[in-house]
């Protein structure tokens, strides 16, 4: 009976170590321990990664900042060219039965049109007739789109 209380105990000692063994193996502070291993290999080249990724988004910034500066300045050009552009006037007048395009003093030719009096309008050949005024290369583009063939 004694080798028997004896072979328990030394079973329950057997197994209690096990059991004590397995529970280390997996605690937080072996998990830790082993996830910092595990990390190691690939957390530098993450760190440089990510710092590399950092230096990109700093140069994209920069590149946006110029591209917007570049932006404006276009926006700001062509706002002023067509400010001048608006700035001009030009008349359609009628010549031997098509229309032609003169400057703001009505006398220098700014252009010879293909386009016959005939195929306009009645209320528009009489504008012709009297000099229909246009102002700036956005009307007159707008006109020949409109009435060339």
């Amino acid at each position: 009976m004694t080798k028997r209380i004896i072979a328990g105990l030394l079973t329950i000692g057997i197994l209690g170590g096990l059991a004590y063994y397995s529970g280390s193996l997996y605690s937080e502070k072996a998990l830790a321990e082993e996830q910092m291993h595990l990390k190691a290999p690939i957390a530098q080249p993450l760190k440089e990664e990510l710092w590399a990724c950092g230096e990109d988004l700093v140069q994209m910034e920069k590149e946006k900042s110029e591209w917007e500066e570049y932006r404006q300045e276009a926006a700001a050009e062509a706002d002023a060219v067509q400010a001048d552009t608006e700035k001009e006037v030009y008349y359609l007048m009628e010549e031997e039965g098509y229309v032609n395009i003169y400057l703001e003093d009505r006398k220098t030719l700014y252009d010879e049109t293909e386009i016959i009096m005939e195929a306009l309008p009645e209320e528009l050949k009489e504008e012709v007739r009297r000099g229909k005024r246009l102002s700036g290369k956005g009307e007159l583009y707008d006109f020949l789109e409109n009435y060339s063939s």
